[in-house]
């Protein structure tokens, strides 16, 4: 990308952080040298389902904003998970300010809870800054907090937020805001979400490599379990500080920071791999765009924008900003195949106007990695029926139809495979016609005590006989799972087949007629033509008429009438073929012709 010509010389800070994985806070610093290194905490919070989020970012700096605030966020539907985290920077050689303690109650339909001393159950450090001789020292803390939202039924909720009180001199230290992050059931849905949350600190000091000293903060990492299926959008909600400050030192003039963004797969950059390097040009091994340029846009600076989104980002939007502390959206399109996500920040201002005060600032904070993907979880049940001693599965469409005479014995095969991309379990065929469930089975091939995998198969077969005829339907159910459970607000998925079976019973009929030799043809009509009268010598024609009336072929057919003396091998044919089975419903009509005895 080459040094960023576009870039506005000595702007008012901007500052990024991943609301899943860190956020950035920005100030203005002493110009001390210091290598940038990252400290991410993975906090124990993941879920998956229909969910989505809403998050509202609490300002918290000192002597510029009154250092306690009230925000207002919307939920849909019931609170699945809620996490709060604040940070702070301080010059001081204590490895942390004594009181990190926040106040915090929220307000929403089931009343009010609240902690006015909520200590922190997380914590990450800019871990590299060793030297506590006056080098900054930035933290971030994290706490879930669920609990506090009651009944988490759906409204609006009130935070309201009270900052850590500590001796440490405001001049030294400095607390930069607060962020709120929930995440709600919105049920049903036809994609599932995955949201973790991280927290992360880290600093970054100079621009375009001045003093020698880092540009950029260090790179952040997602990889994900498996390779997306489709390309997918993923959405960071960000927090971040310094969004509007208002400093002298500023001279009216915007700083600009960017967000550099990769996507790829196989291995992953660790935190020391850069995507930009100090100078601003970009480090061609992982082929990262500068995704954001000038990201953040507080109200008091519009002449600072516009923010600029390059793939692959797609969509940058902005939510609560200011004063000194923002939250905003990201959307980045992961394509089919990739398994991680990368971004740096970089602070690319080279101190026009400020030949000792290189532009620097920190980053901390969390919030959540929203990750949208394509579930289409999909079950097919294939039905067949063999003869009894027939190894299970069957052919569907081949082995659809038995035939026996009554106490028959067959195997019923049941097929069942995950044809989507979401885990099942459990799997249930039921079959009410033969009134048997899988538990009444016996399992083939595959393993029912586990979840059934996308392109997994189990096969069972069932042992019966023939009692009557049957064209029975079974149906199978599959409940979408993420590895501890059902996934919220995800339908179970269905699918139906069926197999038939016959109950052999032969039967034929035979009508007997009489007809005038006279031009007369066979057949007779039965009940009609059952008598002819005349001298001895009237000729007269016999018909014989043959009706397959069961469900199964029959072969021979023979004819025997006892007082004529014959048999039909020694009639005429009429119609129909004697010399093949007479299937069901098949007829035969012979004739013969004689004289009145």
């Amino acid at each position: 990308m080459g040094h960023h010509k576009s870039h506005r010389k000595g702007a008012p800070s901007r500052a990024f952080g991943i609301l899943l994985v860190l956020g950035m806070i920005l100030a203005i610093l002493e110009p001390l040298p210091s290598p940038a290194s990252a400290e991410v905490i993975d906090i124990p919070v993941s879920i998956e389902g229909c969910l989505a989020t809403t998050a509202v970012g609490v300002g918290m700096h000192n002597n510029i904003v009154e250092p306690a605030g009230g925000v207002s966020l919307a939920v849909s539907g019931p609170v699945a998970a809620a996490v709060v985290e604040w940070t702070g920077k301080f010059n001081v050689a204590a490895p942390a300010p004594p009181d990190t303690t926040l106040g915090i109650d929220i307000t929403g339909p089931s009343g009010t809870n609240g902690d006015s001393a909520l200590a922190p159950d997380f914590v990450a450090s800019d871990s590299a800054i060793a030297d506590p001789a006056g080098f900054p020292q930035v933290f971030t803390y994290a706490t879930v907090i669920t609990d506090l939202f009651g009944d988490g039924a759906a409204g609006t909720y009130t935070v309201d937020i009270t900052p850590p009180t500590d001796p440490v001199d405001a001049g030294t230290s400095t607390w930069w805001g607060a962020t709120v992050t929930v995440a709600y059931d919105t049920s049903p849905c036809d994609e599932v979400t995955d949201i973790s949350w991280k927290v992360g600190a880290d600093w970054y000091f100079g621009g375009g490599g001045q003093l020698g000293v880092d540009a950029t903060t260090d790179t952040v990492t997602y990889e994900f379990d498996e390779p997306f299926t489709v390309d997918t959008v993923v959405t960071l909600q960000t927090s971040h500080g310094g969004a509007d400050w208002d400093s002298p030192r500023a001279n009216g003039q915007c700083r600009v920071s960017v967000i550099w963004v990769a996507t790829g797969s196989g291995t992953a950059p660790t935190a020391t791999d850069e995507l930009v390097f100090d100078d601003g040009t970009m480090n061609p091994a992982y082929g990262a765009s500068e995704g954001v340029i000038d990201p953040f846009t507080p109200p008091n600076q519009t002449a600072c924008g516009p923010v600029i989104a390059n793939a692959p980002v797609v969509a940058v939007r902005g939510g609560d900003v200011g004063p000194e502390w923002a939250v905003v959206e990201t959307d980045i399109l992961m394509p089919a195949g990739s398994t991680w996500l990368a971004v740096q920040l970089e602070s690319p201002r080279d101190n026009n106007g400020f030949p000792t005060l290189p532009e620097s600032g920190t980053w901390s904070g969390g919030g959540i990695l929203l990750v949208t993907r394509q579930v289409a979880p999909a079950i097919e049940l294939e039905k067949t029926v063999l003869e009894a001693g027939s190894a299970c599965p069957g052919v569907e469409g081949t082995d659809e139809l038995v035939t026996g005479v009554d106490g028959t014995a067959v195997t019923y095969c049941f097929r069942v495979e995950n044809t989507g991309d979401t885990d099942l379990f459990p799997v249930v065929i039921d079959d009410p016609d033969l009134g048997i469930t899988n538990a009444d089975m016996t399992r083939v091939s595959g393993d029912d005590t586990v979840p059934l995998a996308p392109d997994g198969v189990l096969v069972y077969s069932y042992e019966t006989t023939i009692t009557a005829d049957l064209v029975n339907t079974a149906v199978v159910t599959g409940t979408p799972f993420d590895g501890e459970g059902p996934i919220p607000g995800l339908e179970d998925v269905t699918d139906s087949n069926d197999a038939q079976v016959q109950l052999v019973g032969p039967a034929i009929s035979l009508e007997k007629t009489v007809l005038d030799a006279g031009g007369s043809a066979c057949p007779g009509v039965e009940g009609t033509d059952e008598l002819v009268s005349g001298v001895v010598g009237t000729p007269v024609i016999y018909c014989f008429r043959v009706e397959n009336t069961g469900d199964t072929g029959l072969f021979p057919v023979v004819i025997g009438d006892p007082d004529l003396g014959i048999t039909n091998a020694d009639m005429t044919l009429v119609s129909g073929d004697d010399t093949v089975p007479l299937a069901p419903d098949g007829v035969l009509v012979y004739s013969y012709e004689t004289t009145i005895t």
